[in-house]
């Protein structure tokens, strides 16, 4: 079961977006349990206790209904909704005609939108993920659909080289340490420290810079080196490229 602030609501959505292309989008930040597209009658909003509140429609005004499309997004942590509402809020248009960017906010009582984190990248335009929706009936793609399913390889590897793993940390080293000392090689983006320790005491680190070559930066300044700022002192901070769960080879 995801924890309450894992829920996350979307709206300025095309009207025509599908299920799959929106988890497409969201699962760029975290691990996506669900992802619920809504059709609703007008602008959508939520109530207090963070559902959908209710439009009043006169049958008079039934054909003039403006369908706007929202979404519901469930991660499987807080820390991975917490991202997608700082990469997205206020900043992406899934579509390059899409007049407003999305509003991105947490689904609970009394959410309001996050403030946007600029250092963080948003996930391909629509013409990169339309790659998800572009194959013909027999599953086949055209040669453009293919320069596309490119274009967001590039993009995912070059988003891979900007995550680092770090270990041997400080058993209580505070984030704000971390990203003093990472910003010392380039920008930071994101900062989180894995609960619990290791066997041995020390523990361990996920720290995104903005880009590969700040990334390459920080691993060949800080890799195997004594930092006694962030280092738990037994051995050295080691800092290795983020390896993929699916593929267990680092990008």
């Amino acid at each position: 079961m995801s924890p309450p602030d894992a829920k996350i609501f979307v709206r300025n959505l095309p009207s025509d977006i599908k299920e799959k292309e929106v988890k497409y989008i969201f699962s760029k930040y975290g691990a996506v349990r669900s992802a619920d597209v809504i059709m609703w009658p007008g602008l959508p909003s939520l109530c207090p206790n963070g559902s959908l509140a209710p439009l009043e429609i006169s049958l008079a005004n039934r054909q003039k209904i403006d369908w706007q499309a929202c979404a519901f997004i469930t991660y499987s942590t807080a820390d991975a909704a917490a991202v997608a509402i700082r990469a997205l809020n206020g900043v992406y248009r899934p579509r390059s005609s899409s007049p407003e960017p999305l509003v991105v906010m947490l689904a609970r009582p009394g959410a309001l939108p996050d403030p946007v984190q600029s250092g963080l990248m948003p996930p391909p335009a629509e013409d990169q993920v339309a790659l998800l929706i572009g194959a013909d009936k027999g599953g086949n793609f055209s040669s453009s659909t293919a320069q596309m399913a490119s274009a967001t390889a590039s993009y995912v590897a070059e988003k891979t080289r900007c995550k680092l793993f770090v270990g041997n940390l400080h058993a209580e080293i505070p984030r704000e340490r971390l990203s003093q000392v990472f910003g010392e090689c380039g920008r930071v983006v994101n900062v989180h420290v894995m609960t619990g320790k290791s066997k041995f005491g020390s523990a361990c680190a996920f720290v995104e810079m903005a880009t590969p070559a700040e990334a390459e930066s920080a691993l060949k300044a800080l890799h195997q080196k004594y930092e006694p700022r962030i280092g738990s002192m037994t051995a050295p901070v080691t800092v290795t490229y983020f390896q993929s769960q699916s593929s267990g080879k680092a990008a």
